[in-house]
């Protein structure tokens, strides 16, 4: 009886030991986790300062922490390149897919083949990223590979829209370079998202018209895809600024539908039948404080189906906002129309 007792007694503590000792090694394996989880997690909050010194004290925390070793190996670069080539290496070993780090290699290698095979492994380990894109360009752009950096520069604005204020002019030295511009001729033919913003801001900026002029001539031999609504209105603004009328007229015409161009007459749109476009020699309509202006479905006082109706409401200076540039002959001439006053209150009268 004593010994069935002293036997129940041994097996409860030695159950009890082994819970024990279970719940210490799980408590030991959270422990480590949190300790491994602080020590990485603190090297990669400091790497994110890029500064020298957070580098090193997160190399503290990880001595194999990839980003705290390329921001080392970058102060190095200049002062001791084998130093920072060291440092570049001991990044790659702890992240071998780290496009900055080889990027950044292949600048110290001396070897121009290597140099470019570390390149073209750096994009493709990172293909989105624009930093890595515009850097692999400068390397082909300083070889003379100048077809190469062109489209790194254009996969580098469909990665990252907000690099336009760095690489469009870039594009816009090429376009007004006319030695160069026929780098343009993959960009014009395959007309990536970002191209349409661009040729606004060249038409707008361009030194000479010339340059526009040459690349939109690239622009209408497309045959995929022509001159869009936004490139023509951008160029003819830019023709009108220069007093080139005629050609911005017919480059103005040659965009319009073929409904359009049922409305071409002496004034285009004159019964206002299409809702007006506000560029070229269409109707140009301001709207003021206080005023309304556009077209409407009609019935009454009007020949078509549609009319200009302009509202005011409480307007007190001289209404003037619309008007249209004409392409005409010098001479006399007479415009007449319809106008039915609805509501209206003045002093002055109306004329």
């Amino acid at each position: 009886m004593l010994g069935a007792l002293l036997h129940n007694v041994l097996h409860h503590v030695r159950s009890m030991a082994e819970k024990l000792a279970t719940r210490i090694v799980i408590l030991l394996l959270i422990v480590i986790s949190m300790v491994v989880v602080i020590k990485y997690g603190m090297a990669r909050h400091l790497a994110e300062y890029n500064e020298t010194a957070s580098a090193q004290r997160a190399l503290r925390w990880d001595q194999s922490c990839p980003d705290a070793l390329n921001t080392l190996a970058r102060s190095q670069l200049n002062k001791d390149p084998k130093q920072a080539e060291n440092l570049l290496r001991d990044a790659i070993d702890a992240r071998p897919v780290n496009a900055e780090s080889i990027l950044m290699l292949s600048g110290l290698e001396t070897d121009p083949l290597l140099a470019s095979r570390l390149i073209e492994i750096a994009v493709s380990f990172n293909p989105s990223y624009a930093n890595i894109l515009i850097a692999a360009a400068k390397h082909w752009a300083e070889r003379g590979e100048d077809s190469r950096a062109i489209a790194l520069w254009s996969d580098a604005l469909m990665a990252n829209p907000d690099t336009k204020k760095q690489l469009f002019p870039v594009f816009s030295s090429v376009a007004e370079d006319p030695t160069a511009r026929h780098l343009l001729h993959d960009v014009i033919d395959n007309k990536p998202p970002w191209w349409e913003d661009f040729f606004q801001v060249l038409a707008r900026t361009a030194r000479a018209t010339e340059s526009v002029q040459a690349v939109f001539a690239e622009l209408e031999k497309n045959q995929v895809y022509p001159p869009t609504a936004r490139e023509r209105r951008a160029f003819v603004k830019r023709l009108l600024k220069e007093g080139l009328t005629k050609e911005a007229y017919l480059v103005w015409m040659e965009g319009l539908s073929k409904e359009e161009r049922h409305h071409l007459g002496l004034i285009y749109n004159g019964g206002f039948e299409i809702e007006p476009d506000n560029a070229g020699f269409d109707w140009i309509v301001h709207s003021p404080k206080s005023t309304q202006a556009g077209t409407t479905i009609t019935a009454f006082g009007a020949t078509g189906k549609k009319a200009l109706r302009v509202v005011l409401r409480d307007f007190k200076a001289r209404y003037q906002h619309i008007w249209q540039r004409l392409f005409l002959e010098p001479g006399d001439y007479q415009m007449k129309g319809w106008v039915r006053v609805d509501s209206l209150r003045t002093r002055r009268g109306f004329h």
